[in-house]
């Protein structure tokens, strides 16, 4: 039998790693919800998350540890820094409700989407959600979403 696809759920939370300019104060600020991770400074068209129910926020973190811009801000060189150095330097995770984006998502002509992968996981082994032009709706991540603290981020 054939698993069902793992579907991001209303009550899950989306984690972001927010760089230390993304945000001020408690607030996610809307370029934290920008995707520039294409190659040579090119914008993606999906906007990567990471769901509660599969990842930590630490994990979170960790997985952007060996980005050169991470490396970079914590001054580790070709070493990755740990998830508590990243936040010693500025960096943080937003959460946002899941719910936020799958009411996008589900609106009638919205070209948003949960983009799955090749078995239709909207939700990949490693937490990964990809929301095709996610970035769209920036303005709006950045209000419904909330900066983790110092100890929710590093449990």
């Amino acid at each position: 039998m054939v698993p069902a696809p793992r579907e991001l759920r209303a009550d899950d939370v989306l984690y972001r790693v927010l760089r230390p300019d993304e945000w001020i104060g408690d607030r996610p600020l809307p370029t934290g919800f920008e995707d520039t991770s294409g190659y040579a400074g090119q914008k993606d068209t999906t906007l990567s998350f990471f769901a509660a129910s599969r990842c930590t926020p630490r994990e979170t973190l960790g997985k952007l540890s060996g980005n050169r811009t991470a490396r970079r801000i914590c001054g580790t060189g070709d070493t990755s820094p740990s998830p508590a150095l990243m936040y010693e330097n500025g960096y943080r995770v937003a959460a946002l409700p899941a719910c936020v984006v799958l009411q996008v998502c589900a609106h009638p002509g919205n070209p948003l989407r949960l983009k799955p992968d090749a078995n239709g996981n909207t939700v990949q082994d490693n937490g990964h959600v990809g929301v095709h032009l996610g970035d769209e709706r920036k303005a709006s991540w950045a209000t419904e979403a909330r900066i983790l603290s110092r100890d929710e981020t590093l449990a």
